[in-house]
């Protein structure tokens, strides 16, 4: 959540009322178990889209602050692609991250990371760097991580993680799409 309004959301989605960090995680499994039962066979992470991919372990009084700036509201976000780098609820970002990979390792769900190259124009490529999971990887070896788009144009990386990993999987979906288009590689002359 960036704010109150997303709060309210989850609330509405949940049926939970979310007033402190231990309503926004009992939220969080009530939705995860309802994925679950629904038939959710993979946890799916597309926050490459939004910020960088490295999770940092934040401990619980640090993220009930964050939670706390949060739902008081008030803090202007940043605008536009700036969002991608000023994150001023990060700690309690990682920390729910953190969560739901708990969640994820409890109930055996294989987790799907988007990395490398973006769908559209204009995404931040450093942020979606394989190798900056590489403390999730090893807090979490049990959990399976199918790493999405081989990563590219950071393939080398994600090979590296797949040989060091067991746990580390490089899924090839959209590789035989990633080339440039010959249209607009063409030197006018």
């Amino acid at each position: 959540p960036a704010g109150p309004a997303d709060i309210q959301a989850l609330e509405k989605l949940t049926g939970a009322s979310i007033t402190s960090l231990s309503g926004l995680r009992d939220a969080l499994e009530k939705e995860f178990r309802r994925n679950l039962d629904a038939g959710m066979i993979a946890v799916k992470i597309g926050l490459a889209y939004m910020r960088e991919l490295h999770f940092r372990e934040i401990e619980e009084a640090e993220a009930e602050r964050a939670f706390e700036r949060l739902v008081k509201g008030g803090e202007k976000l940043p605008d536009g692609f700036r969002r991608n780098f000023v994150r001023p609820f990060r700690d309690l970002e990682d920390y729910m991250f953190h969560q739901v990979m708990q969640l994820a390792d409890a109930h055996h769900v294989p987790v799907q990371i988007h990395t490398g190259i973006h769908a559209g124009t204009r995404g931040v490529l450093i942020n979606t760097r394989p190798t900056l999971l590489t403390n999730v990887f090893l807090l979490y070896p049990r959990i399976p991580f199918d790493i999405f788009h081989i990563s590219y144009p950071y393939q080398s990386e994600l090979i590296a993680l797949a040989k060091g990993f067991p746990n580390v999987h490089a899924d090839f979906c959209w590789a035989h799409v990633i080339s440039p288009d010959r249209k607009s590689t063409r030197l006018n002359s």
